[in-house]
């Protein structure tokens, strides 16, 4: 999960496998959170920005968008997330609380 493994898995792998699962598979949220868990915890694996990764499955559990719930995520340091989805993702976003805050331009 952490430095040093044989493989590294960037965040754009870890989004395409998230919509993999979905789009193709059919996965549930839980299902697909679980999985992504699952990848940032095999031994030989590198992830990056995993905590980001984790921090994004556990948003998509509570109803986000994997790709929204993973952008966001990456944007922990900022004071704002500006977004132009305000049917979807800034109403489960503002609900939800999240930091920072998601607004709509």
């Amino acid at each position: 999960m952490r430095e040093g493994a044989g493989v590294l898995v960037t965040v754009t792998v870890v989004l395409e496998f998230a919509w993999v699962l979905r789009g193709f598979y059919g996965f549930e949220a839980e299902d697909s959170a679980r999985a992504i868990e699952h990848l940032v915890g095999l031994p030989n694996v590198t992830v990056e920005d995993w905590s980001a990764i984790l921090e994004a499955a556990r948003l998509h559990r509570a109803g986000l968008d994997f790709a929204d719930a993973l952008h966001v995520s990456r944007a922990g340091q900022c004071e704002r997330f500006y977004t132009f989805d305000d049917r979807k993702f800034a109403r489960r976003a503002i609900k939800l609380g999240i930091v920072p805050a998601v607004q709509v331009p």
